[in-house]
């Protein structure tokens, strides 16, 4: 899957053409004398369980709309892959992490919210919502399929936008950590045919190359942080992707300067140390 497959049958015909890098009820009052209700226990079984909807206003045509957030507190960490993806224990967040407004197309990464200017905002206006077709984002939970369209058009926001190389690597790098989630479930269904699978590999490694080009522009361009993360975790996040790229000598090149560096902070350390234990398995392969 090309980053903006699909994105023709909303009526935005055009962007595989663009270079990348350039309310509840209250309860009855209690009666006189009698003890106050203790409030019902919330339990948390279902992904809808752990979701809430957040009210929004779009900041191009002004109208409400809400997106599904996780609730602060209710999913926890339970490991972080070698490209520094954190997996949780019950509720992919990536899938919830694009702001989008069904009407007008506006998306954008939570990190990046509310911070466009006016300018980029007509970007947007003039290249997306002018040619939108009405999205549909109705369902209890946001499927992978609703979150790649949302990535898809976050990342057609900031291409339309003309965003630094550090959003859309970021959004490009998140975007194949969504596909590997993906991925993922599916192979946790014993009749997901093989193709499948196969086009989401090819699918995330392409935006893991995306993500690759755009954060090594950046460095060179643009002053730290980039995309929330210093120079360090860049420089570790650029080996891993090298990685992730067969690109094994740039891989080792980035970890021997991470590893000699005696102020790397204990995590990243052990990171990168577990990446070149991974590094000198594929070379001995």
């Amino acid at each position: 899957m090309a980053i903006f497959d699909g994105l023709e049958k909303l009526g935005l015909d055009g962007f595989g053409n663009e270079e990348l890098f350039e309310g509840e009820k209250k309860a009855a009052p209690p009666k006189a004398g009698a003890a106050a209700p203790k409030p019902a226990k919330l339990t948390y079984t279902e992904e809808k369980d752990f979701l809430f909807d957040k009210k929004n206003v779009c900041p191009i045509c002004s109208r409400d709309f809400t997106s599904k957030t996780v609730r602060t507190g209710k999913v926890h960490p339970e490991k972080i892959d070698y490209d520094l993806r954190t997996v949780y224990d019950t509720v992919d967040m990536l899938k919830y992490e694009i702001v989008t407004c069904p009407h007008c197309g506006y998306s954008v990464h939570l990190m990046y919210q509310g911070k466009q200017t006016d300018k980029q905002l007509q970007l947007v206006k003039e290249a997306i919502s002018t040619r939108l077709k009405p999205l549909n984002f109705d369902g209890d939970i946001y499927t992978y399929d609703d979150a790649k369209l949302r990535y898809q058009l976050a990342i057609a926001n900031a291409v339309a936008r003309k965003a630094r190389a550090s959003e859309k690597a970021y959004l490009c790098l998140k975007a194949a950590w969504v596909i590997r989630g993906e991925t993922e479930m599916l192979k946790a269904q014993q009749d997901t045919p093989a193709a499948k699978i196969e086009e989401n590999e090819a699918a995330e490694k392409g935006l893991l190359k995306q993500a690759l080009e755009g954060f090594v522009q950046a460095r060179q361009s643009e002053n730290y942080p980039l995309a929330g993360m210093d120079e360090k975790t860049i420089d570790y996040l650029l080996a891993a992707l090298y990685y992730s790229q067969d690109m094994y000598q740039d891989c080792a090149r980035f970890l021997g300067s991470i590893l000699v560096n005696p102020n790397i902070k204990p995590n990243l350390r052990h990171k990168a140390q577990d990446l070149k234990e991974l590094l000198d398995a594929k070379k001995k392969a």
